[in-house]
């Protein structure tokens, strides 16, 4: 058990000290995401012909010279600026693979985002879906802890995420200063006990809930990169909530029943 918490331990720290930009590098796949890249550039570039090429044919019976061209045009006008990959998302089922890759474009005119889903058999590469919208501004700025208007509904979002973890460690000090005849020490465990957990995307304001979850340590504020929205997460702390509930009789001591040897 020790040696597996050092290599957890070590392999944060090795995280940690890692960028964005070096973890990104490591996670995403170089051949699918350049590939998905250079599809997208076709589109821009209205090489029809060449986007035809790499359709899935399943996808191809769907689409039409003038559905690619429509697509093409929600790439912004002006010179190109830069493209980045902001997302990327992998799954395997069985001998089936799939790519979904999302890159960001600025132009002299705007900024867009262009989506292009990769499938994989064997050794052979096709398209099974894309898209392409215009964006305000560039993902860094629009999901901003700072960009959005702050509603009541923010601050109390913010509010129970910072209070439901602090409530869980006032409640493991209670405890260890709490005089408990016997095991109290699972209740250092039930203090950061929650159930039912809670997701607050900070940029959007929707807030999504799963009921039947019990959760150790839920919460939390993080973004899952630099273009992704904030998002904050809580549970409800009900282990905290039972050792209040039962503190004065825990702290009762224990009725000892005398056996027959005691009496004699």
């Amino acid at each position: 058990m020790r040696r597996v918490l050092y290599a957890l331990l070590f392999a944060a720290i090795g995280l940690s000290g890692c960028s964005y930009d070096e973890l990104a590098g490591k996670l995403i796949p170089e051949e699918e995401s350049q590939y998905a890249e250079a599809f997208l550039e076709d589109v821009l570039n209205k090489n029809l012909e060449q986007v035809w090429s790499e359709l899935d044919p399943e996808l191809a019976s769907q689409v039409s010279d003038q559905k690619i061209i429509e697509v093409s045009d929600y790439f912004r006008s002006g010179e190109l600026l830069s493209v980045e990959i902001i997302g990327s998302h992998t799954t395997r089922s069985g001998s089936g693979w799939q790519g979904n890759f999302t890159f960001e474009y600025e132009f002299s005119e705007g900024w867009a985002l262009a989506n292009a889903v990769v499938k994989r058999s064997g050794e052979r590469l096709s398209i099974i879906g894309f898209s392409v919208y215009q964006t305000e501004a560039s993902q860094r700025e629009l999901n901003s802890f700072t960009a959005i208007d702050v509603s009541p509904w923010h601050i109390l979002t913010l509010i129970l995420t910072v209070l439901m973890p602090a409530f869980m460690i006032y409640t493991c000090y209670v405890v260890y200063k709490t005089p408990i005849p016997v095991k109290k020490r699972r209740w250092y465990f039930i203090s950061f006990v929650g159930f039912f957990s809670f997701s607050f995307n900070w940029t959007t304001g929707v807030l999504t809930y799963q009921l039947l979850t019990l959760q150790l340590l839920g919460f939390g504020i993080a973004a899952a990169g630099p273009h992704a929205p904030w998002m904050l997460e809580f549970t409800l702390p009900v282990g905290a909530a039972a050792f209040w509930a039962m503190r004065k009789k825990l702290m009762q001591p224990e009725t000892v029943v005398p056996t027959n040897e005691d009496v004699e």
